[in-house]
């Protein structure tokens, strides 16, 4: 009684059930050569991984990028207003874009994690606005939140507070869609 070994095969060896999953892993598409709908597409990362990334991505990139593209405008009318030259007001947005991490961290990291969770449907414009969206209004509540918390112990009435918390939360709104939007350029889609 010898066995041939063409004829046994055992359907319960994991070798075989690995490179089953591996064949029909690599059937589908990365995300980089899928149709803009089609859901199957898988990130050649492991999800984790990915909104890892994501968050990253956001609380690295978002402060300094949202608060360089709101205060540089500033900046440079400021100077252009005053006589200095724009080398200065250049200088000023890129100072104000470093100490963005202290006050805009945590609602870029909340903005992250909230693109994290929406990443695999995080595609177009209209998503990228959300997230601009989502950053405006987390921004807006923490600094609504961090004002009085800082607060100063004079009568400021809240309606002159309220053009600042715009003004403050306005780089929220730009780092939202422009890191969701570099993101998904990074992804390849």
């Amino acid at each position: 009684m010898s066995a041939d070994p063409a004829d046994s095969s055992d359907s319960s060896d994991p070798t075989v059930a690995l490179a089953a999953s591996a064949q029909s892993a690599a059937d589908l598409p990365t995300v980089a050569a899928a149709a803009p709908g089609d859901d199957t597409a898988i990130d050649p990362l492991h999800p984790g991984l990915v909104r890892t990334g994501v968050v990253m991505a956001f609380l690295i990139g978002g402060p300094p990028l949202g608060t360089f593209v709101v205060a540089l405008p500033m900046m440079l009318f400021g100077a252009l207003d005053s006589g200095d030259s724009l080398v200065g007001g250049l200088v000023a947005a890129l100072g104000f874009s470093l100490f963005s991490y202290l006050f805009g961290a945590v609602p870029a990291l909340l903005t992250g994690l909230v693109a994290a969770w929406s990443w695999p449907r995080l595609r177009g414009w209209r998503a990228h606005l959300r997230m601009g969206a989502i950053g405006f209004v987390v921004s807006l509540l923490c600094f609504a939140i961090a004002f009085p918390l800082m607060g100063s112990r004079n009568d400021d009435s809240f309606a002159d507070s309220v053009p600042t918390l715009l003004l403050f939360s306005l780089p929220g709104l730009v780092a939202g869609v422009l890191v969701s939007r570099l993101l998904q350029a990074l992804r390849g889609s």
